[in-house]
C-alpha cells in the first residue's frame, strides 16, 4: 500500500500533463488524503475515525465528503468537517486551509501545533507559515513543499520518503543526522540489554543448579530420616517388650527379698534365742551336767538350724547375685533408652532442620518466580525494542534504497560509454549505498580542436550513507565544472572540486574534514592514429598498459577536500598511447581489501594480474578479476566499495 502512495505523489509530482486532464478539486482532495496517510500521529493507534476539517474551499469540502463515502483513511473511516470561522477549527486530525486564508495562515498554524492537526495549506508563499504546502499544479518540479520543523513542533511524524520530496535541504541533512544518531543510540541500548539478559540468565541458570543440587540433598536426607524413624520405632516396640519383662523381674525380685526379710528376722530371732540359752546355760553351769541328755539334743538342733542357716544364707547369696544381674540388665535397658532418646532428640532436630530448609527453599523459589516475572517482563520490554528497531530499520533501509536509486541514477549508464570506449565498470558497494563513484562527460571540439572525453572514478572518505552524500555532490560539482564552466583542465578541475567541496562542507570552519582521492583522465583523438591522454590524480594512481605491460602513474599527494596542507597543487601528467592501449581508474577498495590471513589484495597484485589477463578482451577479464577476487576474499566481508573502471583505446 505504501510503494503504491509513493507512485501516486510521484505520479502529482513528476506528471502535472496527466493531472492536468483531472478535476483540479478531485486533485487536491486525493492529495489531502495522501497526504494524511503518510504522516503518522502520536496517538494514531487509539484513534478509531479520522476526522478531516475544511476551512473555506467549498468545493475541496464536497470533493472530499464524496471521498469519504467510497475510501478509508489508513484503513478506518473519516469524516469531513467544514469550518466558516478559524475561532470554530477543532477536534479534527487534519485541516485543509483554503489559499483565501492564506492571509491568516500563522494564527492557524499556532492553532493546528497546538492540537496535533496535520495543516495542509494552498499556495501559501511563506515557507515558515507551513506544515504541507500544495503548490500551483501547472508548475514544473515538486508539487508540494514541507515545513518539517513546524510538524515536529505539532508531534507529527514525515517519513524520509514523503520529506525528500517536499524537504528543505536542512531538513534532509537533519533527517539523516537524526536517523544516525537515533540508530546509535538505540543499538547501544539494545546491546545494554542483551548484555544485562545474558547475565541474568547465567545467575538464573546458576541459581537453578544450586537449587537441583539441594533438592538433591533434601532428597537424601530424607530418605535417611525416613530410615531412622523405622529404626527407632522397631526399637521402641523392643524397648516396651523389655521394659515390661523388667518390670515383671522386679515385682518377682521384691517378693523374694520379703521373703529373705522374714527369713532374716526369723535368723535373727533364733539368735536371740541362741544367745539367751547360752546366758541360761552359762548361768546354770551345774545344770549342764544333770541337763546333758536335754543340752546333747539341744545342741543337735542347733547344728540342724545352723546348717538350715547355711543354707539360707547361700540361697540369700545366690539371690543377692541375681539381683545384681537383673539390676545390671536394668541399668543396660536404662542406657539403652537414654540412647534411643538421644536418637529420637536428634532425629526431631533433623526434622526442625528440614522444615527450616524446606521454608528457605520456598524463600528462594519465591524469589526465582520473582525474578523469572521480571526477566519475562524485560523479555517483552526487550521484544518492543526489538520491534522499533525493525520498524527503525525498514525505514532506514527503504531509505537507504530509495538514495540506491538516486545514486545509480547520477552515474553515466553503460550505453552511454560505449558510444565512445570498449569498456567494463566493476561496482560493488559494501553497503547498499556507495562511496566510490566513476563519472563521464565530453567536450564538444572547439576552434577546430579534438572531441574531448572526461572520465573520473573518485573514493569518498566513508562508505555508506556519508559516502553516498558526498559522492552525490563530487558528481554534481564536476558536471558542473565542466559542462557549465566549461572548464577542460584536469588539474584545474581538481583544484576547483577541491574548492567547491571545501566551501560546500564549511572547512574553513573545521566542521568536517571529510574529502575524496580522485583519478581523472581527459582523452582526446590526436592525428596520426595516436590518443592524447591528459592525467591528473589525487592521491590515486593511473594504471595503463603499453606493448603489453602495465605501468603506473602516481597522482598528486594531494586530496580533494579533507586536511588543507599549503603549497600543494594538482599537476597534469600528458600520455601519448597507441589504439588498443587500455587504462584502468580504481578506488583503493580492491587493493585493501583483506583474505581470512588478514593479508591484503594490495596494489602488486591487481597490477599483476590486470598485466597477466591483457591478452583476454575486457569482459573476460573482467571476469578474471572478479574470480580472482572472490578467491582471494572467500567468506571474508567486504572491507570497503570497490570501484575500478577499464576503456580500451
Amino acid at each position: 500500500m505504501r510503494l503504491f502512495l509513493i507512485h501516486i505523489i510521484l505520479t502529482i509530482s513528476f506528471l502535472p500533463a496527466a493531472l492536468a486532464q483531472l478535476a483540479e478539486n478531485v486533485v487536491k482532495a486525493n492529495f489531502i488524503l495522501n497526504m494524511a496517510k503518510f504522516v503518522e500521529w502520536e496517538d494514531e493507534d487509539t484513534i478509531e475515525r479520522f476526522h478531516i476539517g475544511v476551512l473555506g474551499g467549498d468545493e475541496i469540502f464536497a470533493a472530499l465528503r464524496n471521498k469519504s463515502r467510497e475510501n478509508s483513511l489508513k484503513d478506518k473511516r473519516f469524516d469531513i468537517v467544514q469550518f466558516k470561522r478559524i475561532n470554530d477549527i477543532g477536534g479534527v486530525h487534519a485541516l485543509y486551509v483554503d489559499k483565501r486564508r492564506n492571509h491568516a495562515l500563522k494564527r492557524i498554524l499556532e492553532i493546528a501545533i497546538a492540537d496535533q492537526i496535520l495543516m495542509i495549506s494552498d499556495s501559501c508563499p511563506n515557507s515558515e507559515d507551513i506544515m504541507i504546502n500544495l503548490l500551483a499544479l501547472d508548475m514544473p518540479g515538486s508539487q508540494f513543499e514541507i515545513n518539517k520543523a513546524n510538524m515536529d513542533r505539532a508531534g507529527l511524524y514525515v517519513p524520509p520518503k514523503l520529506l525528500y520530496h517536499g524537504g528543505s535541504e536542512e531538513d534532509l541533512r537533519e533527517m539523516y543526522q537524526a536517523s544516525e544518531r537515533e540508530l546509535s543510540n538505540v543499538q547501544e541500548e539494545l546491546e545494554r540489554q542483551k548484555a544485562a539478559l545474558e547475565k541474568q540468565r547465567a545467575e538464573l541458570e546458576l541459581r537453578k543448579q544450586q537449587i537441583l543440587a539441594l533438592n538433591a540433598e533434601t532428597a537424601r536426607q530424607e530418605e535417611h530420616l525416613k530410615s531412622m524413624i523405622a529404626q527407632a520405632a522397631a526399637q521402641q516396640d523392643s524397648l516396651d517388650q523389655k521394659t515390661a519383662l523388667l518390670e515383671e523381674q522386679k515385682t518377682r525380685i521384691g517378693e523374694q527379698q520379703a521373703d529373705i526379710e522374714q527369713q532374716s528376722g526369723q535368723l535373727q530371732k533364733q539368735r536371740r534365742e541362741i544367745e539367751a540359752g547360752e546366758a541360761f546355760l552359762h548361768r546354770q553351769k551345774q545344770e549342764i551336767e544333770s541337763q546333758e541328755q536335754r543340752l546333747k539334743s539341744q545342741q543337735a538342733e542347733i547344728r540342724a538350724q545352723t546348717q538350715t542357716l547355711d543354707l539360707q544364707n547361700r540361697e540369700i547369696e545366690q539371690h543377692t547375685l541375681k539381683i545384681e544381674k537383673q539390676q545390671t540388665i536394668l541399668y543396660l535397658f536404662i542406657a539403652l533408652f537414654a540412647l534411643i532418646a538421644a536418637m529420637i532428640f536428634f532425629i526431631l532436630r533433623a526434622y526442625h532442620i528440614k522444615r527450616q530448609a524446606n521454608k528457605k527453599l520456598e524463600e528462594k523459589n519465591a524469589a526465582i518466580s520473582r525474578q523469572k516475572e521480571e526477566i519475562q517482563a524485560q523479555q517483552e520490554q526487550l521484544k518492543v525494542i526489538n520491534r522499533k528497531i525493525e520498524r527503525q530499520n525498514e525505514n532506514i533501509k527503504s531509505s537507504l534504497y530509495y538514495a540506491l536509486t538516486i545514486q545509480q541514477a547520477l552515474l553515466p549508464p553503460k550505453a552511454e560509454m560505449g558510444k565512445y570506449f570498449e569498456s567494463f565498470i566493476l561496482y560493488r558497494p559494501r553497503d547498499i549505498v556507495s562511496g566510490d563513484f566513476y563519472w563521464m562527460s565530453e567536450a564538444a571540439p572547439e576552434d577546430g580542436g579534438n572531441e574531448k572525453v572526461f572520465v573520473v572514478v573518485a573514493d569518498c572518505t566513508g562508505h555508506g550513507v556519508p559516502g553516498a552524500f558526498l559522492s552525490m555532490i563530487g558528481i554534481k560539482l564536476l558536471a558542473s565544472i565542466v559542462k557549465e564552466r566549461k572548464e577542460y583542465d584536469p588539474s584545474v578541475i581538481l583544484g576547483m572540486l577541491d574548492a567547491s567541496i571545501r566551501e560546500a562542507l564549511q572547512q574553513e570552519k573545521k566542521v568536517s574534514d571529510d574529502g575524496m582521492d580522485v583519478c581523472m583522465c581527459r582523452i582526446e583523438k590526436a592525428g596520426g592514429g595516436k590518443i592524447k591522454l591528459l592525467y591528473s590524480g589525487a592521491r590515486r594512481p593511473l594504471y595503463f598498459s603499453s606493448k603489453q605491460k602495465i605501468n603506473i602513474l602516481p597522482g598528486d599527494r594531494k586530496t580533494v577536500g579533507g586536511r588543507f596542507f599549503k603549497n600543494q597543487v594538482f599537476t597534469n601528467r600528458e600520455l601519448w598511447l597507441e589504439p588498443g592501449d587500455r587504462i584502468y581508474l580504481s578506488s583503493d577498495g580492491i587493493a585493501d581489501q583483506n583474505a581470512p590471513n588478514r593479508q591484503k589484495f594490495g596494489s602488486k597484485r591487481l597490477a599483476k594480474l590486470l598485466e597477466d589477463s591483457l591478452h583476454l578482451p575486457l569482459d573476460e577479464q573482467k571476469q578474471v578479476l572478479e574470480q580472482a577476487l572472490a578467491d582471494f576474499q572467500q567468506n571474508e566481508k567486504q572491507r570497503d566499495d570497490m570501484a575500478l573502471m577499464a576503456i580500451k583505446l
